[in-house]
Parts: structure tokens; sequence; C-alpha cells
């Protein structure tokens, strides 16, 4: 439904889904193949590297993502950015969406992903803090972004966080206020519910997942000399320290046996010392935890 005045091709990453999908997409294809290109393999290859294949198989000058459990609600979405892009002089622009809760084809309800901030360019700060998190479905950036990729962007866990890293040495974002896409939350077979149920069931992965997380942004860190070191620091604060305070100790499989003793001693506790006192305690016993990490 995307009206443009350019011209634009769909690069389809089927990864031998069982569902019917891949007959679909051949439909489509072979109805459409001045517009549409099915990108696949005899074998499963992963979310990841199906995700990277796509996007290097686009001949674009633009690539705008939008994964299968997700959609557009603008037909104007594409036009809009591409001008965007060019008018703010930029390596990619992203807007607001809607974030839907299903459960199998019921939707369960929904609310708008609202950054309370006005049309503009997005600061580092808020990309490495995640305090504006776009989603995948969101963005439209320059083809070039995806040239000489960092080591650190391949090994990354999650693929859109290395992405939108990324932009931060590249050049700058900008961010339109309107609602153009939806984000589908609970989708059965969705990467985020595949892993979800995993992390879920195998602490194991779960700890390997936490460091390879905290490992993408030190390696950010060195790409970009230490630069955004304390933002960086920040994030990672952050993000351990609602894990240790949910009571997922066991999931730090790097820290000693009798580290997590200690951890289970002393995390119930501080939950009952003054606001203050347990803001310095937490962060105290995160930073062992980041120490732990890399000894």
């Amino acid at each position: 439904m995307q009206r443009t005045n350019f011209p634009f091709e769909i690069v389809i990453g089927e990864d031998c889904s069982t569902d019917g999908t891949r007959e679909i997409v051949f439909e489509y294809a072979n109805k459409y193949p001045e517009k549409i290109r099915v990108i696949t393999s005899d074998s499963n290859v992963g979310s990841m590297e199906n995700d990277r294949r796509t996007n290097f198989s686009c001949r674009g000058e633009y690539i705008a993502g939008c994964e299968g459990d997700d959609f557009w609600i603008d037909p104007l979405k594409l036009q809009k950015q591409y001008e965007a892009i060019i008018k703010y002089k930029t390596v990619m622009v992203t807007h607001n969406h809607i974030i839907l809760k299903v459960q199998g084809d019921q939707p369960l309800g929904a609310r708008v992903k609202f950054f309370n901030i006005e049309s503009g360019y997005l600061k580092p700060e808020d990309i490495i803090l995640r305090s504006i998190n776009f989603h995948t479905s969101t963005i439209f950036m320059q083809a070039s972004l995806m040239e000489n990729l960092p080591a650190w962007y391949n090994e990354a866990p999650i693929g859109d966080v290395p992405l939108k890293l990324l932009t931060i040495k590249a050049g700058k974002v900008y961010y339109i206020n309107e609602i153009m896409s939806v984000y589908r939350q609970g989708v059965a077979g969705s990467w985020s519910d595949r892993e979800n149920s995993l992390l879920s069931a195998n602490s194991q992965k779960e700890s390997q997942f936490t460091k390879d997380y905290v490992k993408l942004y030190k390696d950010f860190n060195s790409y970009t000399q230490n630069q955004y070191f304390d933002l960086i620091y920040k994030h990672i604060q952050k993000f351990l320290e609602k894990q240790i305070f949910s009571n997922r100790i066991e999931e730090f499989f790097f820290i000693s046996e009798r580290g997590k003793k200690i951890l289970h001693l002393v995390v119930p506790l501080i939950r009952y010392l003054p606001y203050r006192i347990r803001t310095v305690a937490q962060r105290k016993i995160t930073n062992y935890v980041i120490s732990s990490i890399y000894q």
C-alpha cells in the first residue's frame, strides 16, 4: 500500500518456514518478479543470519525493515522517511510505533510507544541508554550502513541494538513524531517468542545472553575509543541491576558459587534499607557483577 515517487523493491528473507509462508512468498514473487525477490536456502540459517543476508541482498540506496510479525500502517511511511533522510542529511530516520500484544490470533491490548519529544535529531545518549528505543519496523536507513561492518556487529546476540549503535559513529538519526508501524508481541513462532521461551527455560542460555549483551557494549566502547564510556557504563549498570534485583542471580554462571551465596544473602536485605543507602548498595553490587564478567 506504500505510495512513493521513487521505485522500491521488496526483498523477503525466507528461512525455511513450515507454516505455509514459503509457498505464499514465492507465489507473490512469481506474480510480481519486477518488484519482489525472495532470499532463501535449502536449510534453516537462523534469524540473525537471515536478517544479514536479506539486508546485503538489497540493491537500493536505502533500506526499511519490516519483520514478519510486524506491519506498517501509514501508506506514506517510506515517502516521509525518504524526504526526511535527504532534508536532514542523516544515516537513519525513525518514528513512533504501536505495541500490540497478541495471543494466537487474538489481540490482548495495544499501547503507543510514545517518546515525549518533538520531531528532531536523536542524541547519542538517547540511543546508548535506550531512552528512545525505536523498533525495527520504524527504521529507514542508508544501505551504506551495512558496508564494512565491525566484527562486534556480527557477534551481537540481538540484531537491532548493534545497528542503532552503528549510527552514533556513522552520522545522525532523525526522529519523526508520527505513528507509522505496529510491533506485535507474543506472536507464536516469532523470534522474540522463541527466544523468551528458551531463555526462561534455560538459565545457562540466559546467562550467556547476559554476558554477550554486556560484551557488545564493551566492544562498542573500544570501537568509539572510550568516547561514550560513561553512557555505556551507565547502561550496563541499569541492565544488570534489573536482573540482579529481580532475583535472577542463578543466571550469572560467570560468578563463583561463593559470590552467588553472598548475593542470595545480601540482595533480599537491601530492600529494607533507606532509599539513598539502598541505591548506593545496589550500584556496588552491580559493579561487582560487572567486574566478575571480565576478570
